[in-house]
């Protein structure tokens, strides 16, 4: 490869890496969304067969997003409430 071309290359192989880490981002909020969907229809064992196929960094995102919202909507309860 030519000094010409390495900036070319390297700004390809960045922006492939980028896509890569965003394809696997979406990947994580899909299977998030996915355990919710379950859970708010009520399903255990959709529940736990989808968390079963989560990775340790996921189920930790997905438990901190899950009380995280139980939380605000308890809070927004409370606050209807009176």
């Amino acid at each position: 490869m030519t000094d010409h071309e390495q900036p070319w290359a390297r700004q390809l192989q960045d922006a492939v890496g980028a896509l890569q880490e965003g394809i696997a981002e979406a990947g994580r909020i899909l299977a998030a969304q996915g355990a919710m969907f379950w859970a708010y229809r009520g399903d255990i064992a959709q529940v736990e067969t989808t968390v079963a196929g989560m990775s340790p960094d996921q189920l930790r995102e997905v438990s901190a997003a899950a009380a995280l919202l139980g939380a605000a909507a308890d809070q927004e309860l409370g606050r209807r409430a009176g």
